[in-house]
């Protein structure tokens, strides 16, 4: 089995027309040629078209025929004059009714060398590119098995008869005074027809001989040579219509013109118009080298086949039929012609052809077809209510292998798409003049790697349309999602989809519901440290307003603060529990930084400040939280499940932290974790995303956030196309979108806009026409636009109710997104845990006891100078054997927090825990003052004193 077959050839015909004063533009050259056949399978049922079925068939074949237009429009723009396509319909007069036509697709290219990188770039494009979007046409099947490979392009070898379509050509006489011009010749230019082919179909099955028709075009464009022969005709040919003396100049430009006296010669108005109508359109946009041929073993078959072809697909005074079997060597020849791809040289009008004086640059205008010309005759069947005679109605394309199990495969599935619908997303039914099809838009999933873009008005249907994707990105593909939801809590209802409970809801800010973990000062394994810094430096700068010394400040900090917990720049992160910092770490850090630059009055007030609004507010309530964690949430976790991330309980900066850090994270794990080529993996979707990525006008992108924030994004959308991560982008208004943004996303869904502004900013992406560009603003619920990189144009699609079709009514209450997580949570108790040591005594937090030892911890903050003093004395008095007895001499105050605790020691443990690492920079500083070791047994064991000297008290003892 094999995608082609390759030939060597001697003498090969190659017609390009014409070049510095040829006569012809003939070559014949050796190579070698590669052949791949396609087989249309049958058309489909129109009576269970509904969508087709209310338009009447004027108008329904319209619709077609131009779709089939920019089917051969795109043949044109991908071919060259060493290609050529045949449509060819074979007749086998002993099958069943039904399956007497087969039509092939034919794709023939010539080179020099024994090379398939030109023809397979061809080639490989048939199927995407074949006209199917309207729902008459399946993509066409790949022919890999040989015998039927050569039955279709060799079956014409036995066939004793052939006749062509041709254009009619004409000789004109002159006014007798021109004696430069002889004779006009003028080829007469097809006038095409609305051309179903039904009726042609209808006469093959009525033969009871074999019979091929095939249409065969070689895409070429005028040469210079032509075009100058073309315009001095048309020089001449404009004069030619008044009475006067005028200068005629030569067809070949080697010749001198003459200056002749004539009156006005009305025949030279009909050459003058083909001339030029040939000119403006051959010039412009080019056409085919076209041959129209059918042959058979019947002279009969022949006759009847070609007359009523060249009936439908041309008016009668613009085509003539000729006969290629007159002769042996001609038939011959014209078969060589066939089985080659190409058109003959043997069949043309020998009383015009013949003659020395005949005008040889113009030679090719008889074969040529522009590409309107060309769509009568290349032609798929316009299917009836009835089908298409001869042919199979079908509801579905084919299978791999075809019914008669000849090795046939469906080239669009196994190389456009591999496994169609094992690999792409629907997003619903295309629309045409406002109604739905039956036929729909489907994705790919390597399109999603591409990254996307939903916009929409408030109930345009944005929200829904990403539920879809979601959905079945988990549900048929199981690629995970990360969800980064700023302003509302909608996609938690997700959760409640038969399938979907592994989706994980975190509730960022609110600790009541579903709490979130994050310490963004984990590095992954396989990413350094001095990296993670420079990320985490564009983390703040593109989340915070950081004024004056504070970005020198920051990298300064969060550099010592790696430092102090032992890491090298040069080193690699780990999952290890070797200590990572915190974002208290940094906080005390920066305050210690700012004691050393020596600021001071107004300078100093202003960076206290702006610390203590910038990174202070990080460490409290339930945002301190959140961020102020040793261990958090997993990204292993976090990129292999469905999860959705709410915003909405945090302020517009914190939001905007956080989201940075998580891409951040997301991106280092990629780069990580993944090589260049991966497929789809994982799909991030950030709503409302102008809150990070908004537009900036020029003038403030200088240390702006939002720009900051864009760079940063842009860049990690380029980065991660090739390594398996799509990234979708919602949001209501484009206009509200940084431009880059809207520019660097491939799939673009426009629901409903009702701004001008807005239409056209993303219109000018996506080839919006005009009439789509109005009609965007009357877009109803579920309507959208749809562009991606592949199509021509937008399409308009009717998206699929989700929330109907899934009866989702309202989110989750915060009560059954906390139940619904509550197994998560009891799984992952000590990623709930603010520090290490609580996981030797706790299972799971409880978040009372841990409130009121921190509102404790706040109170003895607030005295750290007499602190310090207990500490030395303390450490002092023991004779240096642990720096953490210090604890001891702090419990002199009262233990009122003790009572009405239901474990008081937990309430303890809790306390010491929380001293241990709120008050660790007294405890260094005693430690390097007093020579002490502490470690991990020493505080155990102090621990255990710190419980007995607190039970007791409690109980009015004394110790």
């Amino acid at each position: 089995m094999a995608e082609y077959l390759v030939e060597r050839v001697e003498n090969f015909q190659i017609w390009g027309g014409p070049e510095n004063g040829q006569d012809t533009g003939i070559e014949y050259q050796d190579g070698y040629l590669y052949f791949s056949v396609f087989e249309v399978k049958g058309f489909p049922d129109l009576s269970l078209n509904l969508d087709l079925k209310k338009f009447d068939f004027q108008q329904r074949d319209k619709i077609v025929y131009t779709n089939q237009q920019k089917f051969i429009d795109t043949l044109h723009k991908i071919g060259s004059v060493n290609t050529s396509f045949s449509l060819r319909y074979v007749l086998f007069p002993e099958a069943a009714f039904e399956s007497k036509i087969r039509l092939y697709f034919v794709v023939r290219v010539f080179s020099k060398e024994k090379d398939e990188k030109a023809f397979l770039h061809v080639t490989r494009q048939i199927p995407s590119v074949f006209p199917t979007e309207i729902g008459l046409y399946h993509a066409p099947v790949l022919i890999t098995d040989e015998k039927t490979q050569k039955a279709a392009l060799q079956g014409i070898a036995d066939m004793q008869y052939m006749a062509e379509i041709r254009k009619k050509e004409s000789i004109f006489i002159p006014y007798s005074g021109l004696t430069k011009l002889k004779y006009i010749y003028v080829p007469f230019n097809y006038a095409a027809q609305l051309n179903t082919m039904i009726q042609v179909c209808e006469t093959l099955v009525k033969q009871s001989l074999a019979v091929i028709l095939d249409i065969n075009i070689i895409p070429t464009v005028l040469t210079a040579y032509e075009q100058h022969a073309l315009k001095t005709l048309i020089i001449n040919f404009e004069k030619l219509q008044r009475e006067q003396k005028i200068s005629v100049e030569p067809v070949d430009v080697k010749d001198d013109g003459e200056l002749v006296e004539m009156p006005a010669d009305p025949i030279v108005k009909i050459a003058f118009e083909t001339y030029r109508n040939t000119l403006n359109e051959y010039a412009s946009t080019g056409g085919f080298l076209m041959s129209c041929r059918v042959a058979s073993q019947s002279v009969a078959a022949v006759e009847s086949v070609i007359t009523v072809m060249g009936r439908n697909s041309a008016k009668d005074f613009d085509y003539e039929i000729m006969s290629a079997h007159d002769s042996p060597d001609e038939l011959g020849l014209a078969k060589r012609a066939f089985l080659q791809g190409n058109v003959s040289l043997t069949t043309y009008n020998n009383e015009i052809w013949d003659r020395p004086d005949s005008p040889a640059v113009l030679r090719r205008l008889h074969r040529l077809c522009g590409l309107s010309e060309s769509g009568g005759f290349f032609k798929l069947p316009i299917p009836s209510t009835q089908g298409v005679p001869g042919f199979p109605i079908t509801s579905r394309p084919e299978n791999s292998v075809n019914e008669d199990g000849d090795g046939s495969t469906d080239w669009y599935a196994e190389h456009h798409s591999k496994a169609a619908m094992d690999s792409v997303i629907v997003l619903g039914n295309i629309g045409l003049r406002g109604e739905k099809l039956r036929e729909e838009l489907r994705i790919t999933l390597k399109d999603l790697c591409k990254h996307g873009l939903v916009v929409g008005v408030p109930g345009s249907g944005k929200t829904t349309t990403c539920f879809h994707i979601l959905y079945q990105l988990w549900i048929t593909h199981k690629i995970p999602f990360l969800v980064i939801e700023p302003a509302k809590t909608e996609y938690r209802v997700l959760k409640t989809l038969r399938g979907m409970e592994d989706l994980l809801v975190f509730s960022l800010g609110d600790e009541n519901c579903s709490p979130f973990r994050f310490n963004p000062f984990q590095v992954l394994p396989n990413v350094s440290i001095d990296k993670h810094i420079s990320n985490l430096e564009a983390c703040f700068r593109a989340a915070l307003p950081l004024d004056g010394p504070l970005p020198f400040l920051l990298s300064e900090a969060l550099e010592r603060i790696y430092s102090d917990a032992g890491w090298q720049f040069t080193q690699i992160g780990s999952l290890n529990r070797k200590k990572w910092p915190m974002m208290v770490d940094l906080y005390q850090k920066l305050v210690e930084v700012i004691g050393q630059k020596g600021y001071s009055g107004e300078v100093l007030s202003n960076v206290r400040t702006a610390l203590e609004v910038r990174v202070g507010g990080l460490l409290r309530r339930s945002v301190g939280r959140m961020l102020n964690t040793y261990l958090c949430i997993p990204p292993e976790i976090l990129m292999s499940r469905p999860v959705v991330l709410e915003l909405d309980s945090l302020n517009d900066e914190q939001q905007a932290l956080i989201t940075m850090f998580v891409l951040n994270m997301l991106k280092e794990y990629v780069k990580a974790n993944r090589k260049s080529g991966t497929r789809l993996q994982h799909v991030v979707l950030l709503e409302e995303a102008h809150n990070l990525l908004g537009h900036v006008p020029i003038a403030q992108e200088t240390g702006n956030p939002k720009a900051e924030a864009v760079k940063y994004f842009t860049k990690m959308l380029a980065e991660m196309r090739a390594l398996g991560e799509g990234m979708i982008i919602a949001d209501q208004l484009p206009s509200v979108l940084h431009s880059a943004v809207v520019k660097n996303t491939n799939l673009k869904i426009m629901h409903r806009l009702t701004s001008e502004d807005d239409r056209a900013q993303l219109g000018n992406t996506m080839l919006l026409d005009g009439e789509q560009f109005t009609r965007a603003v009357t877009l109803t619920p579920g309507e959208a636009y749809i562009y991606k990189e592949g199509l021509e144009r937008p399409k308009h699609v009717f998206e699929p109710n989700f929330k109907d079709d899934f009866e989702i009514s309202e989110p989750q209450d915060d009560l059954s997104v906390k139940a619904s997580m509550k197994d998560f949570g009891s799984q992952n108790a000590a990623i709930y845990q603010p520090f290490v040591e609580c996981s030797s005594y706790c299972g799971e937090c409880d978040q009372n006891v841990r409130v009121r030892a921190e509102r404790i911890m706040e109170g003895y903050a607030s005295h750290t100078k007499a602190l310090d003093q207990l500490l030395v004395k303390a450490v002092e008095a023991e004779n240096r054997k642990c720096s953490c007895l210090y604890l001891l001499k702090l419990l002199l105050a009262k233990p009122q927090f003790l009572r009405g605790s239901r474990e008081p020691k937990r309430m303890v443990f809790c306390l010491y825990v929380h001293f241990l690492h709120s008050m660790q920079n007294l405890v260094k500083d005693a430690a390097r003052s007093t020579g002490c070791r502490c470690d991990q047994r020493h505080r155990q064991q102090v621990f255990e004193i710190f419980w007995i000297v607190n039970s007791r008290r409690l109980k009015g003892e004394e110790f």
